[in-house]
């Protein structure tokens, strides 16, 4: 399944490490032409797009055992929702995400 990270598309727009609010986050272009954009492509990017931690290379080689696929995170607190399945995951999306932009862009 595809990787589908935001990190990899701010890469290929030339936008990673700029701050960005989670709406722009959750509005991002996912259709962007490039080898970077994982939502279209299949598998790993062509290349690293950062530097890792020491604690993220830690959490790589020893990862905490969960049932967990997914996550996204509330666009207005930043609070991470997981999810065991994409119907869960897509219902959390709709609720912390979708919902909440189109109604900030309401006002």
């Amino acid at each position: 399944m595809p990787l589908q990270s935001n990190i990899a598309i701010l890469y290929a727009m030339g936008k990673l490490g700029e701050k960005t609010s989670l709406k722009e986050d959750a509005t991002i272009n996912t259709k962007i032409d490039s080898p970077y954009n994982v939502y279209t492509n299949k598998g790993l990017m062509p290349g690293a797009v950062d530097n890792p931690s020491l604690s993220a290379i830690k959490a790589t080689v020893e990862p905490e055992s969960t049932d967990d696929l997914y996550f996204v995170a509330d666009v207005t607190t930043g609070e991470v929702h997981y999810a065991k399945t994409y119907e869960e995951h897509s219902a959390n999306v709709e609720k912390y995400v979708n919902k909440k932009v189109a109604s900030s862009s309401d006002s």
